[in-house]
């Protein structure tokens, strides 16, 4: 299963879900500084062969990667009080 972590920050999320399953993960970011950082940590967490980090843009997914190129996606929601984690399975 092929997983995208959308505004994946540093990889958190995405380094969870490759532990707990045998998902492939790509976390999707616009910022260069997270990305490094995120690759660093999954590296140190041994999961570089199933979690990638790009840099990219949600909006033009198709382009970057093809249709159904991903079985399910997933993005974070903050606010002051909570945090709300949306899994989509295609």
């Amino acid at each position: 299963m092929r997983v995208l972590d959308v505004g994946c920050g540093v990889g958190g999320p995405a380094r969870e879900i490759a532990q707990f399953t045998d998902a492939q993960v790509i976390g999707l970011n616009n910022n260069d500084f997270q990305i490094q950082r995120a690759r660093k940590y999954t590296k140190i967490a041994g999961l570089e062969n199933q979690v990638t980090f790009v840099k990219g843009d949600f909006m033009k997914l198709s382009e970057q990667f093809g249709e159904g190129y991903f079985d399910a996606g997933m993005f974070k929601l903050l606010s002051e009080t909570s945090v709300i984690l949306i899994i989509l399975l295609y």
